[in-house]
């Protein structure tokens, strides 16, 4: 996080050169004419020193790697703005199956009405498979589980790396459950973080 450091400073730096450049425009002697300007100091470009030229390199390379980590958390917001309304209607629909469930546990209940609860219990089932295959993001099947040969496999799980820093170390894994009914009912989690 140094380079957000780093480009405070210059930042800060700047600003106070430009204080002082709108100073030195504002003074002038009664008459209106403008003061004597300050002597000049010759300054080196940084192209033109090595020490210069390689913190000004340093310094652009450290912007690229913070600006490709922005784009990597926005690509990674973006995956996980397409997983929460499946997940939240793959919720909706697992409540409708307890419901369904708990009322086929009714002893009281006649066999009709039970296989009926059956009936709708299993329509639900298929409708968390079918929305869980589909959510998908460039041909890839999120849901799913592992992928081989570029098919999924519907069991295991989709694993995600999001480079988050300018080193190996800043990495966030995003794991992703094969989510389908058979799953569900296995006790797999469906989304594990590990940064």
């Amino acid at each position: 996080m140094s380079i957000f450091n780093d480009l405070n400073t210059i930042g800060n730096k700047l600003q106070q050169l430009d204080a002082k450049s709108s100073r030195s425009k504002s003074i002038r002697d009664p008459v209106g004419v403008p003061a004597e300007s300050p002597k000049k100091i010759p300054v080196t470009p940084a192209g033109q020193e090595e020490a210069g030229y390689f913190i000004g390199g340093n310094l652009n390379n450290r912007v690229s790697n913070v600006e490709q980590m922005l784009e990597n958390l926005e690509y990674a917001r973006y995956i996980l703005d397409i997983l929460d309304p499946t997940l939240e209607d793959i919720l909706d629909k697992l409540m409708e199956i307890k419901e369904y469930a708990a009322q086929a546990a009714n002893p009281e209940l006649n066999p009709l009405s039970r296989e009926t609860a059956a009936e709708q219990i299993a329509k639900l089932a298929d409708e968390i498979n079918e929305r869980a295959g589909k959510t998908s993001l460039q041909g890839i099947s999120l849901l799913s589980g592992e992928q081989k040969d570029g098919v999924s496999t519907h069991k295991g799980h989709l694993e995600l790396r999001f480079s988050l820093g300018e080193d190996d170390r800043d990495v966030l894994s995003v794991r992703l459950e094969a989510m389908n009914i058979q799953s569900l009912y296995e006790g797999s989690r469906a989304l594990s973080m590990d940064q």
